[in-house]
């Protein structure tokens, strides 16, 4: 497996052997059956362009070569495809929601796995602050570290603008798959304006189930931001509002912390 940080950085050459960028971040695709690597984010002093994949020399990664040259006018200025986001801008250093442990974490490394011929997918993310903290260390890891475990993307949701609307539309969020009680705990993860579009995409017989669960404050919220009314202006304390405003654990749940 290749790190996404080992990734970016490394400089491109054109088909002549000089240096045409370094690669920025990479543009995958996101979908129900995984997350694949369908371009790189180029960049000089100039500017940034996107390269397809297909257009590389992948056979190296770190060595990378250009198959073909393009000029400046012939670089895309609005690349990305509605299912496709950037793994560096949104997801990397990014908060998600992990839904098997009912919290929000910062995804430290993204962790490609090279697939048949040149393909490229994302394996999983790492999340955590010593994730972090070692990956900007002096000594950076090639290997995910042992006993950690990685999670893959359908099993994350990604709080990032753009993450956050890549996975609802293309239905490779975990929100979609939730029982009435867990929903109700991303929403309550989730800034307002997000946690209303997770509503929508949801179907309305579970939608209405999870509001019922949240705490009077969250609903409050929710409300307001669905109508289109503005926030109050009072800020609240993090010990005073919405991170303590946890809706109950379901029966189950009780039952196996309990045990």
């Amino acid at each position: 497996m290749v790190p996404l940080t080992a990734l970016t950085g490394v400089p491109v050459r054109d088909t002549t052997g000089h240096r045409a960028g370094w690669v920025r971040d990479v543009v995958a695709r996101v979908g129900a059956r995984g997350t694949q690597v369908t371009g790189l984010v180029l960049g000089d002093l100039r500017g940034r362009w996107v390269v397809p994949w297909s257009d590389l020399d992948v056979s190296r990664l770190d060595r990378l070569t250009l198959v073909r040259d393009a000029t400046r006018e012939q670089r895309p200025s609005n690349p990305l495809e509605s299912d496709e986001l950037l793994l560096v801008r949104d997801v990397l250093d990014c908060r998600v929601y992990v839904v098997s442990e009912r919290q929000s974490a910062r995804v430290g490394e993204v962790w490609l796995e090279p697939g048949e011929g040149t393909t490229l997918s994302v394996t999983g993310v790492e999340v955590g602050i010593g994730v972090i903290l070692r990956r900007l260390g002096p000594r950076r890891r090639r290997r995910p570290v042992s006993g950690v475990r990685l999670l893959r993307l359908d099993q994350v949701h990604l709080v990032s603008g753009r993450g956050h609307i890549v996975q609802l539309s293309t239905d490779a969020s975990p929100a979609q798959h939730l029982a009435p009680h867990e929903l109700a705990h991303l929403l309550t993860q989730l800034p307002s304006r997000l946690a209303v579009d997770v509503l929508r995409r949801v179907p309305a017989a579970r939608s209405q189930a999870a509001v019922e669960h949240l705490h009077p404050r969250v609903r409050s919220h929710l409300g307001r931001a669905e109508h289109g009314r503005p926030k109050s202006g009072r800020r609240f304390r993090r010990t005073a509002g919405w991170r303590m405003n946890l809706p109950p654990d379901d029966e189950s749940t009780r039952s196996a912390r309990r045990a």
